[in-house]
């Protein structure tokens, strides 16, 4: 009887840990998809800020006046990229490397990429 207690055991484990598994790739999958939503948008603020110059200068205007806020909004989506990133490293287990930016192994003592010392 003793066996197939263990088996059992086993087995809950096992299930839980591919559920947890299963939990954490939806996240990542999640956080990739809103970092690609803010890079779209960034573009698209981008495009604003092009029209936006060329609408003044077509107008004979000197500077466009809604181009501080659409920076701002663009900043505020780079922020939330940054943050959305961090979560991923989270998620993964990883760090980030200070000097060029890799993702490494949270106990690396050296960068793979660059060297950096840790």
């Amino acid at each position: 009887m003793d066996i197939f207690e263990s088996i059992k055991s086993t087995i809950s484990n096992t299930a839980k840990s591919a559920a947890k598994k299963s939990n954490e790739l939806v996240e990542i999958t999640k956080l990739k998809m809103s970092i690609s939503n803010l890079e779209m948008d960034i573009t698209r603020l981008m495009g604003d800020i092009g029209e936006s110059v060329y609408d003044a200068y077509k107008n004979g205007e000197g500077t466009a006046e809604d181009l501080p806020d659409i920076c701002e909004q663009i900043d505020i989506k780079y922020a939330d990229i940054e943050e959305s990133r961090e979560k991923l490293r989270k998620l993964k287990n990883v760090k980030l490397c200070p000097t060029c930016k890799n993702e490494v192994d949270p106990e690396a003592v050296f960068c793979s990429k660059c060297g950096q010392k840790f």
